[in-house]
């Protein structure tokens, strides 16, 4: 991913518990602002899909929309943690597209 990762679990818990959010049908967003650089890590639990080829296979879908977004997100500079939801299965890579376009229209500059 061209995106730098968020790695340690004190960034994690901080952005959960600092962080603004912003929930959407398939995804939540936790996210804090004004950062030295963009940073993004994607969440998808056992409780969204119990095996971890379906788990893997929207983590590609939701870090593939990002790269499609890559040239607006790095201009916002945010850590940004995507937390995908139960719904995101029933959703295509079209949708979950819109979600992100979604959530950069709220959060543009």
């Amino acid at each position: 991913m061209v995106f730098s990762k968020i790695e340690s679990k004190a960034d994690y818990q901080r952005i959960f518990l600092q962080g603004r959010k912003l929930f959407l049908p398939g995804l939540k967003f936790y996210f804090l602002t004004g950062q030295p650089k963009t940073r993004v890590a994607v969440i998808v639990s056992k409780k969204v899909a119990a095996r971890a080829i379906r788990r893997n296979l929207f983590k590609r879908r939701i870090k593939g929309a990002l790269l499609a977004a890559k040239d607006a997100l790095e201009q916002l500079k945010i850590s940004l943690l995507i937390v995908a939801q139960p719904a995101i299965s029933e959703q295509d890579y079209e949708t979950i597209k819109k979600e992100i376009d979604t959530f950069l229209q709220k959060n543009r500059a």
